[in-house]
């Protein structure tokens, strides 16, 4: 248990543990705690650390000497090699730097700076550049439990060409299709955690966010972004102050008048929840506009939606469902007891479930795709 924070012994046993790892010696591994390279657990204060030598370990450091008699050696061949990569992305090569950084080894970032640099230029992953964005802000954040010595400069310079590189990356999102739409809402979200961070004390005004902010607001008001997108960024837009209370309930009214595709409708309502879950639940007159177009809809129309309007309320927390639901009971007249049911099957029903099941399994397997369904790719 390593107290990097607090103790700067502790930072160089973990340099040591963490290049051990790097040159792929089987020594070490991170078993918890603060996780600087994929920047999670960022607010404990202790590393878990586990290592043992082994013969596995020393048949390992025989086999890989031939790349270098000692650990810096090997550490330069592992960093050319992984530079050399040619399918290295931004978000690839800012965890390099998040590597070497951990193992205290800021004097040998020159070229992997550079690299970032270049890909900043051709990448065009709106995920892997806020990959990238996030390795590098953690990189600031936790500078006093890392050996940056005087790459500070040179990591915030990086940060700010990250940055511009995303918000150019923000206007193709509107060309996107509504099954497209569900990543590109999670790339934004993570988009705007980045901003929300150099907005803290600590880095506030060290980079500039204008022209991410920008693009970000054409690209609220293109028509042709899908509505799940467009949803989000309306939300995003209300909760950081750039859309008022008026402009969301118009927004809103847009996408639930009657005449409105009800696909459109669900989709915009899945961006809304997904981006700030709560705001419906704050907002008495957004509250009563929703319910009165959702109990406007034909019943075909309804059921049709049914399965992302569903989708869209998993973003409350368990607590915020059990009050919305008291909310909509109170407005329906229904009582809370009612939205509650029990569905019984029969042995016979569950059978017929299965054995469907076991042939569409069998289909997928036959035609090929069922390796695709289990990836979760469409």
């Amino acid at each position: 248990s390593l107290d990097t924070a607090r103790k700067p012994r502790h930072v160089r046993r973990r340099e040591f543990l963490a290049t051990m790892r790097f040159v792929g010696s089987g020594f070490s591994r991170q078993l918890g705690g603060a996780d600087l390279v994929s920047g999670t657990g960022l607010g404990q204060f202790v590393e878990e650390w586990e290592y043992a030598w082994t013969p596995l370990v020393e048949a390992r450091l025989i086999e890989v000497s031939a790349h270098g008699a000692t650990l810096a050696e090997l550490r330069r061949a592992r960093i050319a090699e992984r530079l050399s990569d040619e399918q290295a992305t931004a978000a690839t090569v800012a965890s390099l730097i998040a590597e070497l950084v951990v193992m205290g080894a800021s004097a040998e970032l020159g070229p992997t700076l550079t690299r970032l640099g270049a890909l900043f230029d051709t990448d065009a992953s709106l995920a892997s550049l806020v990959g990238a964005l996030d390795s590098l802000l953690a990189m600031l954040t936790e500078s006093g439990r890392l050996a940056l010595a005087d790459r500070v400069d040179d990591i915030t310079h990086l940060l700010a060409a990250g940055l511009a590189a995303a918000s150019y990356q923000l206007a193709p999102l509107a060309e996107l299709t509504e099954e497209e739409a569900g990543p590109a809402c999670a790339n934004v979200l993570a988009l705007h955690d980045v901003l929300r961070r150099l907005a803290e004390p600590d880095l506030e005004g060290q980079v500039s966010i204008e022209a991410l902010r920008r693009e970000e607001a054409l690209l609220r008001n293109d028509r042709r972004a899908p509505a799940q997108l467009h949803g989000c960024l309306v939300a995003l837009g209300h909760a950081q102050g750039d859309l008022s209370r008026t402009e969301l309930h118009a927004e809103v009214a847009a996408h639930l008048h009657p005449g409105a595709d009800p696909d459109r409708l669900a989709s915009f309502l899945m961006g809304v929840m997904r981006a700030t879950p709560d705001v419906i639940l704050h907002d008495e007159d957004l509250l009563h506009t929703v319910s009165a177009r959702l109990e406007d809809l034909e019943p075909h129309a309804f059921l049709r939606v049914l399965p992302d309007l569903r989708q869209a309320f998993t973003f409350l927390r368990p607590v915020e469902t059990a009050a919305l639901a008291s909310r909509v009971a109170s407005i329906t007249g229904a009582a809370v007891t009612e939205l509650d049911a029990v569905l019984r099957f029969t042995p016979d029903l569950v059978a017929r479930a299965l054995s469907a099941e076991q042939a569409l399994v069998a289909s997928l397997e036959r035609d090929g795709l069922l390796s695709m369904v289990k990836s979760g790719t469409r």
